[in-house]
């Protein structure tokens, strides 16, 4: 006997003939979203705080998203069947038309068909006159794809997705052959859809969204579900994420390094994205720094720096939802989290861009073993400002920051250490000294005109074991000595007001590798200690605050001479004895406070010049079988009081070998 389709059937396969016969290619998504410098798009729902309205949230969103998800229930839908009238609607006017498109942004549209019944098992999304449908059911299948199809044709996106964590489905229901809700029966009503969007609006980007994670039963996904389809039906390959859901996750540290390369690579190459993120800041999570290192460990990490070609980058929510939740950027108050400060740093307007300082000189050995001078400016543009076969270090940059001082020479004969300085606008450099003995660590009085520096040479300008301070001018002329000990005075730098000078001695400990801090006049008189050390304690690279002040500088507490640093042997091996460095704090009355508290390396810190925040290099070590065998040098920012610790900019070619630097 011959089947009879039911009309309904024949009606929902004649309407999906017209529209595919109607637009045919005919549809051109209304963005396209060129890619920001940072390689990927990112994206969050803009959930307004307490007494913040939809338009201000959504515009806080667009500073520093591209993209915003737009879901049938956010847009008051009773399922996928009515989706598209909504949009077609004033809520499609309001929230697509005027707040994403109105405000630069662009909608990511989300399909679902998954529902929980009253026990939590997940069920199909289905409307009333079809209550008893399922994935194999042609009737029901025909509405998802009319549905789908209508708003393709309504909103012309550019982003698509046809089911939210659909693997949830797979490992509930499984793919058995018998299972008319086998996810079996929704890989080819996928595919079937995909090839209808791209007939009629090839441009779009179409996917569906998997989860990493199970986070009702705290563990990794399955992820022989990717085995299943298609890979070029699929256009992105797109996970939510939560992994603080997974058993013995509880920190940002905790997440293997190849978590997401694990999935990527069951298609490798293929355009990789987050459609939801999450991490929350109650404490045991690691509270704010937690989530703070969570978002930037993802967006590098785990994700770029493990070759994954991250495409789509969105949390899940700018602000808390409940005064007790905890997952958003911001508060529900409105108070920022670093989480927040996390997302500002990794969007095009970075951290980097929010700070005073425009410029951050510094030294690399990414070219050259030898080591040269870099500028980073606030386009994110690197210039390479030396080229030679000659060592420097120690950049200066001038106040009106037009000009860098720095000490040079053969990296093997520090004799030949001299003080330089390269104009910035015509990159011309001076040579300010010439005395074969070593010149090192130059910086710039307020006014520009002269340079404070430590020599070391005896009365007779010989070589010395020990360092005296000295002021010259730009030509190298009229120097004037301003200490006279046996000892060693270096590190000198000039405070903002010009009236005095700060520089680390051992002229008290008469040891070798046992530096304090001291402060003078700017003429060399009036010297006071103010810092004491004990042990092999260490004092080093003082640095003024804005307002002259305080300063902050490099605290040693290892247990051997910090000097051993310089035998490769004695660091690979014992290189647990020659940490920790912490960045302090101590006023001109001598008091003292920690700012960090690394068990490895936090050196050369530099206030930033309102003062808010001071840039150091966070060391961290790479040990292998418990030897030392590489270092990354992060520049990093905190507050003054220890606290809002971030990364200033990405890691590139230089954070391995970035040494001394100024802004």
């Amino acid at each position: 006997m011959m089947y009879k389709k039911p009309l309904k059937i024949i009606v929902f396969i004649l309407i999906l003939s017209i529209i595919t016969t109607s637009f045919t290619g005919c549809i051109d998504p209304i963005e396209h979203p060129q890619l920001p410098k940072r390689g990927f798009f990112m994206g969050l729902l803009p959930i307004p705080s307490e007494g913040q309205d939809f338009s201000q949230s959504y515009q806080k969103a667009a500073q520093y998203s591209e993209f915003v998800p737009v879901w049938s229930s956010g847009a008051g839908a009773d399922g996928f069947w009515d989706y598209a009238d909504k949009l077609d609607d004033w809520w499609g006017d309001t929230f697509i038309t005027g707040h994403i498109r109105g405000n630069g942004m662009y909608p990511l549209i989300h399909f679902s068909f998954i529902d929980k019944n009253q026990n939590g098992n997940l069920i199909l999304k289905t409307p009333n006159n079809l209550p008893n449908a399922s994935l194999k059911d042609p009737e029901w299948r025909a509405l998802y794809k009319l549905s789908i199809l209508n708003v393709v044709n309504t909103i012309h996106p550019a982003y698509i997705s046809l089911g939210n964590e659909v693997n949830r489905w797979y490992e509930f229901y499984g793919i058995e052959e018998n299972n008319s809700n086998g996810f079996q029966h929704f890989v080819s009503l996928y595919e079937e859809i995909y090839d209808a969007i791209k007939e009629i609006s090839p441009e779009t980007t179409v996917f569906c969204v998997f989860s990493r994670e199970i986070v009702d039963e705290n563990r990794e996904a399955d992820l022989d579900v990717l085995t299943l389809f298609n890979t070029q039906k699929l256009d992105l390959l797109v996970f939510t994420t939560y992994p603080i859901a997974v058993q013995g996750i509880n920190t940002p540290s905790d997440i293997p390094t190849d978590y997401y390369l694990q999935a990527s690579e069951c298609m490798p190459g293929k355009p990789f994205g987050f459609s939801e993120i999450g991490w929350p800041t109650y404490e045991h999570a690691g509270g704010e720094q937690g989530q703070y290192d969570f978002l930037m460990n993802l967006s590098t990490i785990l994700t770029v720096d493990q070759g994954i070609n991250l495409h789509l980058f969105m949390y899940c929510w700018l602000h808390d939802l409940t005064p007790d939740d905890t997952v958003g950027l911001i508060k529900i108050d409105g108070t920022e989290k670093m989480g927040y400060l996390a997302w500002k740093s990794i969007s095009y307007s970075s951290l980097w861009q929010q700070q005073l300082n425009e410029k951050i000189v510094f030294m690399s050995k990414a070219d050259s073993d030898d080591g040269e001078l870099y500028l980073l400016d606030k386009t994110n543009m690197i210039t390479r400002l030396t080229y030679n076969n000659r060592h420097e270090n120690n950049p200066a940059l001038s106040f009106d920051g037009k000009k860098v001082a720095f000490h040079g020479g053969d990296t093997n004969n520090p004799l030949t250490w001299e003080i330089f300085v390269i104009d910035l606008e015509t990159l011309e450099e001076t040579q300010l000294t010439n005395n074969n003995v070593i010149d090192g660590h130059p910086d710039w009085s307020p006014d520009g005109d002269r340079i404070v520096f430590g020599s070391f040479k005896d009365e007779y300008g010989n070589p010395a074991s020990g360092a005296d301070l000295y002021i010259m001018d730009l030509d190298g002329n009229e120097i004037t000595q301003l200490t006279n000990n046996e000892w060693e005075d270096n590190d000198p730098e000039w405070s903002p007001d010009g009236t005095k000078i700060v520089f680390k001695s051992n002229r008290i400990t008469k040891t070798t590798a046992r530096e304090e801090i001291f402060v003078m006049d700017s003429n060399g008189e009036n010297v006071r200690r103010l810092t004491t050390t004990t042990d092999w304690q260490s004092d080093h690279d003082p640095s003024w605050s804005p307002d002259s002040s305080s300063i902050a500088y490099n605290h040693y507490a290892g247990i051997r001479p910090w000097t051993d640093l310089a035998d490769l042997q004695t660091l690979i091996n014992q290189w647990d004895e020659l940490i920790p460095w912490n960045v302090f704090i101590v006023d001109l009355q001598g008091n003292v406070k920690q700012v960090t508290n690394t068990d490895y390396i936090a050196g050369l810190a530099v206030f930033s010049k309102d003062g808010n925040n001071i840039l150091f290099l966070d060391n961290e070590f790479i040990i292998i079988n418990d030897k030392l065998r590489g270092m990354n040098h992060r520049l990093t920012i905190i507050n003054p009081d220890g606290t809002m610790k971030q990364q200033l900019i990405p890691d590139d070619e230089h954070m391995p070998t970035l040494e001394y630097f100024d802004w």
